[in-house]
């Protein structure tokens, strides 16, 4: 059995005489032209050898990225979460189809999608189990043993209680564990709130929540070798680079914790691209290990030789036609919160002011009340309690579909919540993000709008 790090949440997985890839996304930048692979990735497609099965986690684009899909023999045969009934208490049957969609447009011969706990042989004596996530977000993790080795990809997959138990239970040596420990969420930095609020609430979010929700996992299901998977993005356009001592989760500073909190019979280990694993060997490294305490200067100084291609992609996003915006965003956002009443009725009470900014300036407000959400244009007659700032450009290309909000949301706009972060701004942002996102998928699916403009664009 070999296990070669490539990148954030791809590996590469041999054992048995087949190959199999995890969540392989080589394009950059992802999220909206907001983060890129950092450190670079040092295996590109060309590299790989011919592959016998793909396993796409769940459909963020840090995990599913079709572009990367398309250049692979489609004689490989994909693995997917079904995403069915185990996944409860999952929310998200729109978000499902919109991936299971997705998935089958690909052109693979062959998809496996395995249901909660199911068991695939990759090969005599190699065997594949999906784990699911028991969180409102549709994800999963995956499994693979052989030989009495047993290698645990979690992707960023939060677990929740009930299926860490069920996964320690299930598999109480873990060889390799593959594992979360913070993910690259802009916020803090796109809130507006004074300085020294945003350095501690970003170090509350850190230390607080993901190092010690990380080591809670690594501690429950106790893999020999810990690994630090599925967070190598880092944000490199010249306004967002400060995004990333503010915001970025780097490995070493996880390694640095456990080393203040250790666990006994866990070794954390820090891979870079290209470096493997082998049950008899342990980490093969094939470059000197990585200096942590130099990370954001090395990083800062590539963001500044990217400098030129990041130019040109933004510049590129503003030629989009925004042309009709404020028509379509009302009728569009009406429809999505008919189509998911559901996710509407547990915002509760909430004011939300749009504010557009661009070459196509306007103002909007969402209000929801007794389980309903209005859409307007214009200001909030009165109080509001988030202000969501977003360009024109961006905006339009969330309702056609284009982008998600989900992506957007890294750096790309900026909120104001002057009363503070309640239940109620999370439940609007779950709805935005799992049931608006595919509603607007969806129409865009049915529309084929062409890239130059909104084309054709008629009643939803």
């Amino acid at each position: 059995m070999r296990v070669t790090y490539i990148g954030h949440a791809t590996a590469l997985i041999e054992a048995g005489g087949v190959r199999l890839i995890t969540d392989p996304v080589f394009s950059e930048p992802l999220y909206c032209n907001t983060l890129w692979h950092y450190p670079p990735l040092a295996v590109g497609i060309a590299d790989l050898p011919p592959l016998d099965f793909i396993y796409i986690s769940h459909h963020h684009a840090d995990h599913f990225d079709p572009a990367s899909l398309a250049q692979f023999d489609k004689s490989a045969a994909l693995i997917v979460p079904a995403l069915d009934e185990g996944w409860a208490p999952l929310n998200a049957p729109m978000q499902r189809e919109r991936f299971h969609r997705s998935v089958r447009r690909l052109g693979f011969k062959t998809v496996h999608m395995l249901r909660a706990w199911e068991t695939l042989e990759l090969a005599p004596e190699v065997w594949a189990v999906m784990v699911p996530a028991a969180t409102l977000d549709p994800d999963s993790s995956l499994v693979v043993q052989t030989g009495g080795r047993t290698v645990f990809v979690q992707n960023d997959n939060y677990l929740g209680d009930r299926v860490c138990a069920d996964l320690a239970s299930r598999f109480p040596t873990i060889d390799l564990g593959l594992m979360f420990c913070g993910a690259s969420i802009g916020y803090p930095a796109v809130a507006d709130l004074p300085d020294d609020v945003r350095v501690r609430e970003a170090r509350r979010r850190k230390y607080e929540h993901f190092f010690p929700k990380a080591r809670y996992y690594v501690e429950a299901l106790r893999p020999r070798l810990f690994v630090p998977f599925a967070n190598d993005l880092s944000w490199l356009a010249p306004e967002d680079v400060w995004i990333n001592r503010l915001c970025r989760v780097h490995p070493a500073e996880f390694l640095a914790y456990l080393e203040a909190h250790p666990l006994e019979g866990v070794t954390p280990v820090l891979m870079q691209s290209r470096d493997y694993w082998t049950p008899e060997d342990g980490v093969v490294r094939c470059a000197p290990p990585p200096d942590g305490s130099r990370f954001f200067e090395e990083l800062e100084a590539y963001a500044r030789a990217k400098r030129p291609a990041v130019a040109q992609l933004r510049a590129g996003e503003r030629s989009l036609d925004t042309t009709g915006l404020a028509e379509l965003f009302i009728r569009r956002m009406r429809r999505a919160a008919e189509a998911s009443d559901g996710a509407v009725r547990d915002v509760g009470r909430l004011t939300v002011h749009m504010s557009v900014q661009g070459r196509v300036p306007d103002e909007f407000t969402l209000t929801f009340r007794d389980g309903m959400c209005s859409v307007e244009r214009g200001t909030p007659r009165g109080t509001w309690d988030l202000r969501i700032t977003i360009d024109d450009f961006l905006l339009m290309g969330a309702l056609r579909g284009k982008l998600e909000f989900q992506e957007i949301r890294n750096s790309r706009w900026r909120i104001s919540h002057p009363g503070g972060y309640t239940e109620a701004m999370r439940r609007f942002w779950l709805w935005l993000c799992v049931h608006v996102d595919p509603y607007l998928a969806a129409i865009a699916e049915k529309e084929d709008v062409p890239d130059g403009g909104v084309g054709g664009v008629g009643d939803d």
